[in-house]
């Protein structure tokens, strides 16, 4: 490896711009077609517009950053365990980990559902982050989405 790195570097380096510039669109696609079915509610007119501009005046970057920090994880999870070499002895510590992030997630989304139904101050606020609150309700699902690509991504790789 010389002064300013080699091929493989460039190469690693061009594949995390390619992907941020893939998370940023999927995130971008996925916040316009929530726009699309907020504003074509079945509902009627006025809860539909109510909705909209309700969506308009929340914080929607921070919903954009979840939401792009969520998919990012697991693009750069899955390209990074594919040029980790990993023994077939750490199968087994592996699922140890998947395991508690699994109960972790469970616990954080249980603690989350709790908060909100015994807060109303911040269930109001929670209620403004639509983005947000869908993910963390659905942490168990993400965690199980999570763990099967980079197992996979770790363990049928090519070496």
């Amino acid at each position: 490896m010389g002064l300013f790195g080699n091929i493989e570097d460039v190469a690693e380096g061009i594949k995390i711009v390619f992907l941020a510039a893939l998370v940023i669109v999927i995130v971008s696609i996925v916040i316009s077609n929530f726009q699309t079915k907020l504003a074509t509610n079945p509902g009627s007119t006025a809860e539909s517009a109510a909705a909209m501009v309700k969506f308009a005046n929340v914080s929607t970057y921070w919903d954009w950053g979840v939401l792009f920090i969520a998919i990012g994880l697991i693009l750069i999870s899955v390209m990074v365990a594919r040029v980790m070499t990993v023994s077939p002895a750490l199968l087994v510590l592996m699922f140890i980990v998947m395991a508690f992030m699994l109960i972790g997630s469970a616990f954080v989304s249980n603690l989350y559902g709790e908060m909100i139904s015994n807060n109303a101050d911040f269930a109001v606020e929670a209620a403004k982050l639509p983005i947000t609150q869908y993910i963390i309700n659905n942490l168990v699902q993400y965690a199980v989405v999570y763990t099967i690509a980079v197992s996979v991504a770790l363990f049928t790789k090519q070496d």
